[in-house]
């Protein structure tokens, strides 16, 4: 292989590699805190709680990744 070929490949593996990062890794690597923080402060502004808005004769939401205790 010559080197302008190697570096093409090279291109297309950083390409992709790059473009596949925010879609599949970051979220993997992100334990959801982020978005559980930013839903307790919205119901804390609505005054609203879990129970208020889940459909009625259903079980309560929890996170499943949640560390049990």
């Amino acid at each position: 292989m010559t080197l302008r070929n190697l570096l093409i490949i090279g291109g297309v593996v950083l390409g992709t590699s790059a473009a596949l990062y925010p879609i599949v890794f970051a979220p993997l690597m992100d334990n959801g805190s982020d978005y559980a923080s930013r839903q307790e402060q919205f119901l804390k502004e609505q005054g609203l709680t879990k129970e208020d808005i889940q459909p009625t004769g259903l079980p309560v939401w929890s996170d499943p990744f949640d560390k049990k205790k």
